[in-house]
């Protein structure tokens, strides 16, 4: 491994090798061969970590600091021979399954304590091999999969993420995302590793409000503040791990810092971005009580967009008005009208006819708890005349219909039969009318 290592770059320059007889013979294709050597190496290994018996910590013969160079020798040298199926020699489909026997042979029962060492040292050298060949990206996925690797390596990760979070505002920023939604994914999914994130949550969510606030080309660090907002969410519907503790006292400054960013942003996809994650704080509606007042600002601006960030809206205002409605009601203030009107507006035919159910269940619990909401009447249009009316097609001798409206006959029938003063005969007559 350590002389394909050495060889790689000439290699990838095509310059010419020159091979030393104990290693390899000249070869027409110097690079197919060595990527069929390193296939043989990394499988070969990976059968021998297979059948390995488990030995204890360190036997008498064994010599820990020679075990501890071979392992970090393995990983560093076979780290960077994955260079062999680089850009220039796009790696086959089948080569993910080479990465993952790689990672095994790693992390096999009797290796990982030695690894997890070696992992700790060069985390810096895996995160930039990644960043080279994000093919790589594999061996993360792998990592995560062992339950015995996965919270020291997590941690380690974490760690090295968060002081290089410039890096998505990169041009790899692509894969720093994905590494960052693999381990936050992973921790959030496992009841016995959700608390590593603990220690990690404040600072990612600091950190991503100032370079949002301050670099031009922020999106990552929103999607990165939405992929952790949603798996912490999720975590704490399902009972894993409260996070409250650490994000409460960021609540007020990340509510303030999110609607200084909906307002200065131009591009339509960073405005609902910035509301999703507003309204998607992974928090007790109850303990948000003391910010009321800063997240009701995009809970109304939601219900006046469209899809599914109305909808979400709607969801959210649905759980202020069951366990807040006492108190909901005074911190918002001037924005009362439009809360109101928006919910008004969703009772229209079109094009809201999908959210009328939910506004009606809204305004229904509205009414039972604080009737304050509605000293405000809604803003209707009135249309005398619809399209709506009774219409009746007449055929002619030509073959032709013709569409007659019956609305302002059925108008003036209603009239007949409430005017007192109406004849026998005109009423009978209005009455065969309606009646028809």
């Amino acid at each position: 491994l350590q002389f394909l290592k050495e060889e790689l770059p000439a290699m990838l320059k095509k310059d010419e090798l020159i091979y030393e007889t104990t290693y390899a013979v000249l070869s027409d294709n110097p690079i197919t061969d060595s990527q069929r050597l390193f296939r043989q190496i990394i499988v070969g290994i990976k059968k021998i970590t297979t059948f390995m018996e488990p030995q204890g910590q360190y036997n008498d013969m064994s010599d820990p600091y020679f075990e501890n160079h071979i392992v970090h020798s393995f990983f560093v040298n076979g780290l960077a021979c994955f260079g062999i199926f680089s850009d220039i020699h796009p790696p086959p489909f089948q080569e993910k399954n080479l990465i993952k026997c790689f990672a095994m042979a790693l992390i096999h029962d009797e290796i990982q304590p030695i690894f997890t060492d070696v992992i700790s040292l060069e985390i810096g050298l895996l995160y930039d091999e990644i960043i080279r060949h994000d093919n790589l990206l594999v061996i993360i996925d792998t990592f995560m999969e062992n339950l015995r690797v996965l919270p020291k390596f997590a941690d380690t990760l974490l760690d090295h993420l968060l002081h290089n979070m410039e890096d998505l505002s990169s041009p790899h920023a692509d894969t720093t995302l994905k590494l960052f939604r693999s381990i936050i994914n992973a921790v959030t999914s496992r009841p016995d590793t959700s608390y590593i994130l603990k220690n990690y949550t404040n600072p990612l969510i600091t950190k991503s409000l100032k370079f949002a606030s301050t670099i031009k080309d922020s999106k990552n660090y929103l999607y990165l503040l939405q992929v952790l907002f949603r798996c912490l969410k999720e975590n704490e519907r399902s009972g894993q791990y409260d996070y409250s503790k650490e994000i409460l006292p960021l609540m007020s400054t990340l509510l303030d810092g999110l609607n200084a960013l909906q307002e200065s942003s131009h591009d339509a996809e960073l405005k609902e971005l910035f509301l999703e994650i507003s309204l998607n704080l992974p928090v007790r509606l109850t303990e948000l009580l003391p910010c009321i007042s800063k997240y009701v600002k995009p809970l109304v601006l939601s219900l006046e967009s469209e899809g599914e960030l109305c909808n979400l809206g709607l969801e959210q205002l649905e759980k202020c008005v069951e366990k807040l409605a006492g108190y909901l009601e005074p911190f918002i203030g001037e924005l009362k009208p439009r809360l109101m009107n928006a919910l008004w507006k969703r009772l229209q035919p079109t094009p809201h006819k999908y959210s009328a159910a939910p506004v009606l269940r809204i305004l229904a619990k509205m009414s039972s708890r604080n009737r304050n909401f509605f000293h405000h009447s809604p803003q209707l249009t009135v249309t005398e005349h619809t399209d709506s009316g009774f219409n009746v097609k007449f055929p002619l001798t030509s073959g032709e219909e013709v569409d007659i409206s019956f609305h302002n006959v059925i108008l003036v029938a209603n009239k007949m039969l409430e005017n007192d003063k109406s004849c026998l005969d005109d009423i009978i007559q209005s009455f065969k009318i309606i009646q028809l």
